[in-house]
């Protein structure tokens, strides 16, 4: 299958998600932005970008997901990596802090070698789906009507090929008007 419609049944499975979510909202709907910077033990760098939404119930409980695309850095290997990645998460809001935990999978999209040095015996090691665990802590800031920044701590534990990442992404979200 090749990444361009690897992208759209996803981008369409999120669609769907979301439209089923938003039948559930009770109080508040959000759309959002964001950036990430990872750090794993084995990997030289992670970087992320992507949409997210998130339905916000009146018990201060609420849903969330997105779509997002992760881009690897491997340099002993010669490779990049890029993963296509839909989360699942229950969130819990508070003036203080927001708490997230949830389900995530990511879906190999691509592979680029940047050397002529590049083994092609290392794609083995590579899963094309990963099913991970996440969780997060961030505190929503109001910049202006309707429009917060949420700052986000990130921790995610893929079981396929026990990696533990650890990173930080900056969120822009959009509050829509009921």
């Amino acid at each position: 299958m090749n990444s361009k419609l690897k992208s759209t049944i996803i981008i369409l499975f999120v669609l769907k998600i979301l439209s089923i979510a938003d039948i559930t909202a009770q109080t508040q709907t959000w759309l959002g932005i964001s950036g990430s910077l990872n750090l794993l033990t084995d990997i030289n760098s992670m970087s992320g970008t992507g949409i997210s939404y998130e339905s916000r119930g009146q018990k201060n409980v609420g849903f969330e997901t997105g779509y997002f695309q992760k881009k690897y850095v491997l340099d002993d290997l010669y490779l990049n990596l890029s993963y296509s990645s839909i989360p699942f998460n229950l969130k819990f809001f508070s003036k203080q802090l927001n708490f997230a935990i949830g389900l995530n999978v990511d879906v190999l999209t691509s592979i680029n070698t940047f050397s002529d040095q590049f083994d092609d015996s290392d794609l083995k090691n590579f899963y094309p789906i990963l099913v991970g665990i996440n969780a997060k802590v961030s505190k929503d800031f109001i910049i202006a009507n309707h429009i917060n920044i949420e700052p986000e701590v990130l921790f995610n534990y893929n079981s396929n090929d026990i990696s533990f990442i650890f990173g930080f992404a900056l969120k822009m979200k959009y509050k829509l008007k009921k």
